[in-house]
């Protein structure tokens, strides 16, 4: 069985992370608008706000999980975000997926998050199952609302008055 190797994302790997992004979007039926300079200022510039795991079979990069730090107000600790998880088709079967959850909750541990936390396409079972199998419980209860930039604008346009 071949060996998985994971490293942290270097900027060079800026359009590495958005041709998976944008392999992962063609699976979701999303679109992607950003563009490697996006890539780069959000995990590598002064603001970066991300970070990425790249994962790799024989030296060639094969998948990568993307997350970023929120945070849980009740209990005062950070929560490991996970953006996106991407294991490329051909690596599918060699525990890769496992391996970068593996380092995301080492990660997490490492930072004293209070949890992991994610979502997934209702459709996306075996991801689901996926998930599941590794030990991950559904969020019951919680209703994920979003905000996209032109309801922002018109928001924050309006002073923010509800």
């Amino acid at each position: 069985m071949a060996e998985v190797t994971l490293r942290d994302a270097a900027e060079s790997d800026a359009p590495l992370i958005l041709e998976f992004t944008k392999k992962l979007a063609a699976f979701e039926k999303g679109t992607v608008t950003a563009n490697e300079d996006d890539m780069r200022a959000r995990f590598f510039g002064p603001g970066a706000i991300a970070y990425g795991v790249i994962a790799e079979i024989e030296g060639k990069p094969v998948g990568s999980a993307l997350y970023y730090f929120a945070f849980s107000s009740y209990a005062g600790r950070p929560v490991l975000a996970l953006e996106d998880i991407y294991v490329d088709e051909t690596a599918r079967g060699y525990g890769v997926g496992k391996k970068l959850m593996a380092e995301l909750a080492a990660r997490a541990i490492s930072a004293g998050c209070l949890r992991m936390q994610w979502s997934a396409l209702d459709w996306n079972t075996a991801a689901i199952e996926i998930y599941e199998h590794l030990g991950a419980n559904r969020s019951d209860g919680t209703v994920y609302f979003k905000f996209g930039e032109e309801a922002m604008k018109r928001l924050a346009g309006e002073g923010g008055d509800v």
